[in-house]
């Protein structure tokens, strides 16, 4: 749950032995076989420690993992389709990810950052987030069976408009690698399940725990219907309670 804030997807090798990534530069200089990464606008800096090896006279590699990539590659010869999940958002917890890609939280409290204004439609952040969407579908294509998409909680102010950005581009952004693709589009819990738009291919269902069998008597069947479309019935909740 670091991702974002502190943590990233990458890592530091050491003839082939990945690193420990540690929270501050301080941790780093105090623990070997570990590193540090900071951002700041335009420029990355990796701290690491190597102890007592000469990362010059040995192997010493860095990578950001194709995290998608590598999953879907595994699950290939077991036949286990692969969805992705991403925030309709940018990163909340990045503030250049929010600044760059001009994104902010749609109301008062919540992701909101000191001082600043809630969301409203964010036409360029919805734009520059569709290019960003758009560029991983193609890059993923086939491998990524579905996408499901958080935090759709300000439909009526971004997304229900008859011109675009709206629904409709965001879901064909998604499809752009594979138009077979399947999307969901999270309201957040809703008890009933309830599909968010008809440009969505299956309900993000999310409900608590102590839901699920409520949302499953109250569901009509497997599919549910808005605007004319029927959209495939699917829950999301926990496993279990630890």
């Amino acid at each position: 749950l670091n991702y974002g804030q502190w943590h990233h997807r990458g890592d530091v090798y050491l003839n082939g032995e990945a690193y420990r990534e540690q929270q501050t530069p301080e941790a780093v200089a105090t623990t070997p076989q570990s590193w540090h990464c900071r951002v700041a606008d335009s420029r990355t800096t990796i701290l690491a420690n190597f102890g007592d090896a000469d990362p010059n006279r040995e192997l010493a590699e860095i990578n950001v993992r194709e995290l998608i990539g590598d999953l879907a590659q595994a699950l290939e010869p077991h036949r286990i389709r692969l969805l992705a999940y991403l925030p309709s958002g940018a990163p909340a917890a990045d503030p250049v990810a929010r600044r760059k890609l001009q994104w902010r939280w749609g109301a008062p409290g919540g992701w909101q950052l000191p001082g600043e204004p809630v969301g409203g439609r964010l036409a360029e952040f919805q734009r520059n987030w569709e290019a960003v969407c758009g560029d991983w579908s193609q890059r993923w294509g086939r491998r990524v069976s579905g996408w499901w998409i958080d935090g759709c909680y300000f439909a009526d102010e971004m997304y229900r408009h008859s011109d675009e950005p709206n629904f409709a581009s965001f879901a064909r952004a998604l499809k752009a690698g594979n138009p077979g693709a399947l999307v969901a589009f999270n309201p957040g819990v809703k008890v009933p399940v309830v599909c968010h738009t008809p440009l969505e291919d299956y309900t993000a269902g999310e409900v608590n725990l102590d839901q699920v069998a409520e949302a499953i008597r109250s569901c009509p069947g497997r599919w549910i219907e808005r605007e004319g479309r029927r959209v495939q019935f699917q829950i999301l909740s926990f496993l279990g309670q630890t």
